[in-house]
């Protein structure tokens, strides 16, 4: 019994600290078809997210960037490419594709890179280089894989 309860203490203590997700660390930014917005999905409707899909999105992007990480080609000599989420505030895009699966298109900046004239959690923040300051990624929630990263060049 004693065994039982702390691995339900560890798989709890688990959930927690990997379900969690900061509020302030992310805007859902809605779909909208309009001629001047180049998105990253096509024949497509929007659609909304729940605490589950968000807790659910957090979970592949941390996996997608732990392997981005450990790409030896992230760190030579002096140069670090990693990323380390923490520093990044998320925008999230969700919409359901033709074949009815609900995807997600993240673009994800560094907290402090962002023009401060413009509402992160009501506007797109895109940019042309930036280096690894910039990045986004697709996440299908249905199928729950992630894929299409695109670390921004140095310029």
């Amino acid at each position: 019994m004693k065994k039982l309860l702390t691995i339900l203490f560890a798989v709890t203590l688990t959930v927690s600290a990997f379900g969690q997700t900061d509020a302030s660390k992310y805007a859902i930014i809605p779909f909208y078809i309009d001629s001047t917005t180049k998105w990253p999905f096509e024949d497509c409707k929007p659609t909304d997210l729940t605490k589950n899909d968000i807790k659910g999105i957090e979970v592949l992007v941390k996996q997608c960037i732990d392997n981005y990480n450990t790409e030896p080609k992230q760190k030579k000599g002096n140069i670090d490419n990693t990323i380390n989420l923490a520093s990044y505030k998320r925008q999230y895009i969700a919409v359901i594709n033709k074949k009815g699966e609900k995807e997600v298109w993240i673009n994800c900046f560094c907290s402090d890179s962002y023009n401060p004239k413009k509402d992160w959690t009501k506007e797109l923040i895109m940019v042309q280089d930036g280096g690894n300051c910039y990045f986004d990624i697709k996440v299908n929630l249905t199928t729950k894989k992630y894929y299409d990263l695109i670390v921004n060049g140095n310029g």
